[in-house]
């Protein structure tokens, strides 16, 4: 009975507390695992520094099979003029879904996420819904097309206005030799 004594002593107790500092410190607490707030932060982070990786690892296996078929070049491109905020954020024990404001090179849209919990406790993006798109884009990118069109055009006929044209002959006039 005498030990039980000791386990209430000051003594043990700051020697206790002293040993749970030191298993925090050294990372050997029981840590919780992040939820869904830090999944999208993980996640935007990865899209800023065009981390494709990063970014397809924290969805789920049928939603990356999915994301693996965007353009690489447009999605995953590195951007300094990236920012964002989680606008809306609500959460089940097994569900949450987010609506997030991007805003990129002067665009902005609102992409709704649909985050899960898996087998393992780690929250993972299952679907991303593009809802507000800011409508100066598509015009931005229809003016560029029409200005990369005009100026293929103008190539062609710089390249083409010393060469002689070739008439082709009518089928019916070699039908009658």
């Amino acid at each position: 009975m005498r030990w039980l004594n000791s386990l209430r002593s000051p003594g043990f107790r700051v020697g206790l507390f002293l040993l749970a500092c030191a298993m925090i410190a050294y990372g050997l607490w029981p840590k919780s695992k992040p939820g869904p707030r830090e999944t999208l932060t993980a996640f935007a982070s990865a899209l800023k520094d065009g981390h494709r990786d990063a970014a397809l690892a924290l969805f789920t296996p049928a939603a990356r099979a999915r994301a693996d078929q965007l353009p690489a070049a447009e999605t995953w491109t590195a951007s300094p003029k990236f920012d964002w905020r989680i606008v809306k954020l609500t959460q089940t024990e097994e569900q949450a879904t987010a609506t997030l404001y991007v805003r990129d090179s002067g665009y902005f849209v609102e992409p709704k996420l649909d985050l899960i919990r898996d087998e393992t406790g780690v929250w993972k993006i299952a679907t991303v819904e593009f809802g507000r798109v800011d409508p100066r884009y598509a015009s931005d990118q229809k003016r560029r097309a029409e200005a990369s069109d005009a100026a293929l055009a103008e190539e062609l006929a710089h390249v083409l206005q010393d060469r002689p044209t070739v008439l082709a002959a009518e089928p019916a006039d070699a039908a009658r030799q």
